[in-house]
């Protein structure tokens, strides 16, 4: 007996160094957002519809808790609310933050993009530093259109890769932050192993820093920021463009925000070679005015963006917009902006006008 006492007893130490940990006391939460708009074009060159509807939509499913040390630690998952076969996950990354700042790990976006200053947006799903809507692509190399967002690889390059970020608390206004990423391919299946080394027209290595400042001077708000991102080239090859790569890929930008009175005022300038040693740069500049009053703002915002296409040629697109929108009740709104492109490309075929009208509505929860 007293054998299979102690038999028991060892069994019972076992299982219990064996069992698994319990799970975390999280506080779990569930966000999105919705949007959808009529669009209404008129365009030169192409035999498009004169009318569509368009939605763009994500689900959040997020997890907080703070430890008695003071050490908050989190995770967030964004799914796509349509079908998108390459990315229906949109970001999914863990954090932890404390008086010492914060660190992301996982598929979110890097430091220079989380601290850009990008100029005022109209509507933020068809201009700003990174549109959900592409309505118009512009023609020739310039298929990238108008995002300006500090981002290198991921979906639609809009950087949404695996990587390792650090920003700072904020200090009299200031902020700074530093992103790693081994690999600018967005991952998949993990069951796939370690993603290859060497591939033409690929990039690794990522690197970003970013910077911001926000503060007032003499009854002004103002908020300057400025970022840089480089990747290393694995092997010369083609981009998703199909355009030739044979350089590490760089990018940097600037900007200036201010408000005062219910304006907000402000300009952006971006550059990125694209991994092109010689005539391959984009470069685009972006201004923005809005007036609030109310839940009404009415705005403006002029973007324009040219790519090196050669020695002596470039794509060039113009973008106008001007709107305004009406918040009729929290994280609701009606939005509505009239849209005009004038694309002039390297070559005759390339040029093209186009006016738009977009009304919808956005419901954040």
């Amino acid at each position: 007996m007293k054998t299979l006492l102690n038999c028991t007893a060892i069994a019972g130490i076992a299982l219990a160094m064996t069992a698994a940990p319990a799970a975390a006391e999280i506080d779990l939460g569930l966000g999105g957002h919705f949007s959808a708009y009529g669009i209404f074009a008129d365009q030169d060159a192409d035999d498009i519809r004169s009318f569509d509807f368009q939605r763009e939509a994500e689900i959040y499913f997020t997890g907080e808790t703070t430890l008695d040390n003071g050490l908050t630690v989190g995770a967030e998952i964004q799914l796509e609310g349509q079908t998108d076969g390459d990315d229906q996950i949109d970001e999914s990354y863990l954090y932890m933050s404390g008086d010492w700042g914060r660190v992301n790990l996982g598929s979110e976006n890097g430091a220079a993009y989380l601290l850009q200053v990008g100029a005022p947006a109209v509507d933020g799903n068809f201009d700003g530093i990174d549109p959900e809507y592409v309505i118009l692509p512009a023609p020739g190399t310039n298929v990238a259109t108008f995002n300006y967002g500090m981002s290198i690889g991921g979906n639609d390059d809009r950087g949404d890769t695996d990587k390792i970020t650090y920003l700072s608390p904020v200090f009299s206004g200031f902020q700074v932050g530093v992103s790693y990423s081994p690999s600018v391919t967005e991952d998949g299946d993990i069951r796939a192993g370690v993603p290859t080394d060497a591939d033409g027209g690929d990039f690794e290595n990522a690197y970003q820093v970013g910077a911001r400042w926000a503060g007032e001077f003499e009854g002004v708000g103002l908020t300057a920021g400025a970022g840089w991102a480089q990747a290393d080239l694995e092997a010369p090859g083609t981009d998703a463009r199909g355009v030739a790569v044979d350089d590490d890929r760089e990018l940097w930008n600037v900007g200036v925000n201010a408000n005062f009175a219910g304006f907000t005022v402000g300009a952006s300038y971006f550059e990125d070679n694209n991994g092109v040693s010689n005539d391959g740069d984009t470069e685009t500049w972006a201004f923005g005015a809005n007036y609030e009053t109310g839940p009404y703002t009415v705005g403006a915002s002029y973007a324009d963006t040219q790519t090196e296409t050669g020695a002596a040629t470039e794509d060039e697109a113009e973008r106008i917009l001007v709107g305004g929108s009406y918040a009729y009740g929290p994280g609701m709104s009606f939005n509505g902006a009239v849209h005009f492109y004038d694309f002039d490309g390297a070559t005759a075929a390339d040029d093209e006008d186009a006016t738009m009208v977009t009304v919808g509505t956005v419901v954040k929860f």
